[in-house]
């Protein structure tokens, strides 16, 4: 009987342990407002806070002046997955003209540092791993482009299973009008 209590103390104390690390990544991201049923374009976003893979937390609202990609995705997203190599080509030709900005959707950073590492992107990476930044949509990639203002000029949601050429060739006249 003494072993059972103790077992069980153990597990409710784990328990505790691993519902308070949660918490604590949760509380690094916010929405900073109340998101709409959908978004169009000439609207703003709701601003949020993410934290970035360097642990620096970012603002979105704090972006303005600069033209934004932002992006929503996951690692078991083959089409979040096959549209990466666009945003590096984006980064590399735009350098510090645009901000790309990928927040990952409930995926471990160990996960994700690994498949940066693996294809050597260099954009930032928000993490969500609570999923606290919500989307207007339930479907992934969701892509904003955001002019110098925080309006929003583009809207994308999906985007090809195995090519990035033709999102590039989506998103980089966009981004060519604002920049």
């Amino acid at each position: 009987m003494k072993k059972r209590i103790l077992i069980v103390m153990i597990a409710l104390a784990l328990a505790a342990i691993f519902v308070s690390c949660g918490q604590a990544e949760e509380s690094k991201n916010q929405m900073l407002g109340e998101i709409p049923g959908e978004y169009k374009i000439g609207d703003t976003p709701v601003d949020f806070e993410v934290e970035l893979m360097d642990g620096e937390v970012v603002r979105l609202s704090d972006l303005q002046g600069k033209v934004v990609f932002l992006n929503f995705w996951f690692l078991d997203c083959p089409p979040c997955v096959a549209e990466m190599p666009a945003f590096q080509k984006l980064q590399e030709e735009y350098g510090d003209d645009l901000v790309v900005l990928a927040v990952n959707h409930r995926d471990r950073k160990e996960k994700i540092e690994a498949f940066i590492e693996e294809n050597g992107y260099t954009f930032d990476i928000g993490l969500d791993p609570a999923g606290a930044i919500k989307i207007p949509v339930n479907g992934f990639p969701y892509t904003l482009i955001l002019d110098r203002d925080g309006v929003i000029s583009f809207i994308g949601q999906g985007a090809l299973d195995d090519a990035w050429e033709p999102m590039y060739e989506e998103y980089q006249p966009e981004i060519e009008k604002l920049v």
